[in-house]
């Protein structure tokens, strides 16, 4: 029952409605008006009567007076403020005893006449006289026992009188399932072809096994029929502009939805052929486009023609395609191998892995398919070892610039996974990390150094450069040494390298200092300070000396002011510094 019934309703009984609202779980309140009995009210919630009132009577007693009229309006509101049920009687219940007072009003049984006892034997008035009878020679002993020999035993008229009280119930029913068959015409005779369906149903479920019924399942098999030939004639009309279109998937997702909405098997049978056709007709289109979009041997081809095969099973080019395919296996493979190897270098595993498989998935069961097989075992540990390193990227990010610690982690790193194929991208974090704490390194010994200088800046004049110049001397030298720069001292050989390949403040011509040189910078006050805590530094003039052998011997210039010697000689193999310098030799 819809929820749309509501208001007043006249030709539909109200057994047949409070079946409808059973079947339905509604929750309304029903009033029932009478022209002989006045008004009741019913009170149903989900299907069922929680209360009743007809005057002064309530509940049960009242809901089967109220049932029981005939010829009554009935009004329909669509909320109830029951929430306790105080009838606790089935529907079917309260209808039979409706339907008992309802014969009772319409016939009212005549009160029995009190039963003659047997033993009792009636006054017979004498006969006329001048006649005579055979009853007035029978004695009245034998007329009693005559009567009580042809009297129906007491049993024989009880079931007599059931028959006849099944009889009425019968014809009381078969007249209610009439009245509520013609209610239910008049009420589907203007509704909308859905309503009508629904109305059909319901009379059907509710009169099962009815005389009716059969009519009426005719009925809804002739509707349903024509529901689905308005549905056919819709989804044709919408279809039309899209096969014009072109959109020949458009128009089969119409016609395929339509078979879900229930149709005949006739009609059935005529969408499904529609289908057919269109979907022949999709595949030559299908087949047409991938051949004008796709030209020559192209390796990105194959996985097209692969797409199609599977789109188009029933295809009349599978065969074509099969050949195509089989022809482009080895250089599809060679196509797939190099975009491997490009998403290898970009880290990109998920890439390689779907490459791979798409590959296994055309060539199923070819010696260049197990190898791929193969390989994605390798990639997706190479996957996990990335995401390893990815973890402990994010790890060093959150650091900041602590690089100390950065290194620490992609150490430990290296030490958990040895065989990592991760460990070349492992090693370039730490070179790149190592030269972000060489430039921080650099930096602060910059600033350093410069905040000395600062304090004697009428002798040394900072550039920008990374250079200073000495007023005294007039030389440039450079601001940071060889220790500071490189974290690590020189042999007297790698200091002649080191000089030889400075660029600092883009000049190239930078050279060993003099010991004079050294001398005038670090001895005569004020003095140039050590930047890096180095004690003494390599100049540009050697000696030869034989101790057992010939060796090279190096002056070099200590930067203690309380060495016993400003000058000194090195072997040239030991480890020391350069203070690197430019301008005219002194």
């Amino acid at each position: 029952m819809n929820s749309g019934i509501g208001g007043k309703i006249q030709g539909i009984s109200l057994d047949t409605l409070l079946q409808m609202v059973q079947t339905d779980q509604m929750t309304c309140t029903i009033t029932v008006s009478s022209p002989t009995e006045g008004s009741g009210i019913l009170y149903i919630v989900k299907g069922a009567i929680f209360s009743a009132v007809w005057g002064e009577k309530r509940n049960a007693e009242a809901a089967c007076q109220i049932i029981s009229w005939e010829d009554s309006v009935i009004e329909i509101e669509e909320s109830c403020d029951r929430t306790e049920n105080e009838i606790l009687q089935p529907l079917q219940h309260l209808l039979m005893e409706a339907m008992r007072l309802r014969e009772g009003k319409a016939a009212p049984l005549k009160p029995p006449a009190p039963e003659a006892d047997p033993l009792e034997q009636p006054e017979v008035p004498p006969p006329p006289p001048g006649e005579q009878s055979m009853s007035a020679e029978t004695p009245p002993t034998i007329r009693t026992a005559r009567w009580s020999r042809w009297r129906p035993p007491i049993i024989v008229v009880g079931i007599a009188c059931l028959l006849g009280l099944v009889a009425v119930i019968y014809l009381a029913g078969d007249r209610a399932a009439r009245s509520d068959y013609e209610a239910l015409l008049t009420q589907i005779d203007s509704a909308p072809i859905g309503k009508k369906i629904a109305l059909l149903q319901a009379y059907i479920a509710h009169h099962p096994g009815g005389k009716l019924t059969p009519e009426a399942e005719q009925r809804l098999v002739r509707m349903r029929a024509e529901l689905g030939a308005q549905r056919i004639s819709e989804t044709e009309r919408r279809a039309t502009p899209l096969l014009a279109n072109g959109d020949l998937e458009g128009a089969l997702g119409l016609y395929e939805d339509l078979l879900k909405t229930g149709l005949t098997s006739d009609q059935t049978a005529k969408i499904n052929h529609e289908i057919a056709g269109l979907k022949d007709r999709i595949d030559i289109q299908a087949y047409d486009r991938l051949m004008a979009s796709t030209k020559g041997e192209d390796p990105q081809r194959v996985y097209a023609f692969y797409q199609f095969l599977k789109s188009h099973p029933q295809s009349p080019h599978r065969q074509e395609v099969k050949r195509f395919l089989s022809k482009m296996s080895q250089e599809y493979y060679y196509y797939i191998e190099n975009k491997i190897l490009e998403n290898e270098n970009r880290r990109d595993y998920d890439a390689c892995l779907v490459l791979s498989q798409r590959y296994i998935d055309i060539y199923p069961g070819t010696e260049n398919a197990d190898t791929l097989t193969r390989y994605q075992k390798l990639c997706k540990h190479e996957k996990q070892d990335a995401e390893a390193l990815q973890h402990i990227e994010k790890r060093a990010d959150a650091l900041g610039d602590d690089y100390p610690r950065m290194i620490k982690l992609y150490d430990e790193y290296l030490k958990a996974h040895p065989q990592s194929h991760a460990r070349k991208a492992a090693e370039q974090q730490i070179a790149k990390v190592k030269a972000l704490a060489g430039q921080q390194r650099l930096k602060t010994a910059t600033d350093q150094i410069k905040q000395r200088l600062s304090k004697l800046r009428k002798r040394f004049i900072v550039q920008r450069d990374g250079t200073f110049r000495d007023a005294r001397s007039g030389l440039t030298w450079c601001l940071l040494d060889s220790t500071t720069m490189l974290n690590r001292c020189l042999d007297f050989a790698q200091a002649k390298q080191f000089v030889a390949g400075l660029k600092i403040g883009g000049h190239t011509d930078w050279r060993l200092p003099t010991k004079e040189e050294l001398t005038e910078l670090y001895r005569q006050k004020p003095a140039f300070p050590s930047s890096s805590g180095s004690s003494w530094y390599w100049t540009s003039q050697t000696h030869m000396k034989y101790v057992g052998r010939w060796m090279i011997e190096v002056d070099v210039v200590t930067t203690e002011t309380k060495a016993a010697k400003e000058v000194e000689n090195k072997a040239s193999w030991h480890c020391g510094d350069v203070r690197a310098v430019r301008g005219k030799r002194r």
